[in-house]
C-alpha cells in the first residue's frame, strides 16, 4: 500500500484550510499524526482519533504528550473494553494566546 504523510497530501492539493480531521488507522496513529506536524501547527483544527492498544501506556501517553506539545487538549474521550478509545482534540493556541 502506498502511503503519503498528510502535510504532503494538504499542500500537493493545495489546501488552504482543514478544520477537522478524523484518524482511524488501526494503531498507527502516532505515525498519523507525525506527518502532520505542518497542518496541525498552522490551522484551527479538531481532531477525532480513534486510539487503539490504550493499554499500552507509551502508544497512549505518545499521542497525548505530541498533541499537546503542538497546543491541543482533550475535550471529550470515551474509553472502550475493546481496548480502544474516542478522543477529541481541539487545538487551544487561539485560547491560550487570549490569555497571555
Amino acid at each position: 500500500v502506498n502511503a503519503d504523510t498528510l502535510d504532503s497530501i494538504v499542500e500537493q492539493n493545495r489546501i488552504n484550510q482543514v478544520n477537522w480531521i478524523k484518524i482511524d488507522v488501526e494503531g498507527a496513529e502516532f505515525e498519523v499524526l507525525k506527518g502532520s506536524t505542518k497542518t496541525l501547527s498552522s490551522n484551527d483544527i479538531s481532531l477525532l482519533v480513534e486510539i487503539h492498544n490504550i493499554d499500552d501506556p507509551s502508544h497512549y501517553d505518545n499521542i497525548l504528550d505530541f498533541l499537546k506539545y503542538h497546543n491541543y487538549e482533550i475535550t471529550f474521550e470515551n474509553h472502550y473494553g475493546s481496548g480502544e478509545s474516542h478522543v477529541i482534540f481541539r487545538n487551544n493556541k487561539n485560547n491560550a494566546s487570549r490569555n497571555l
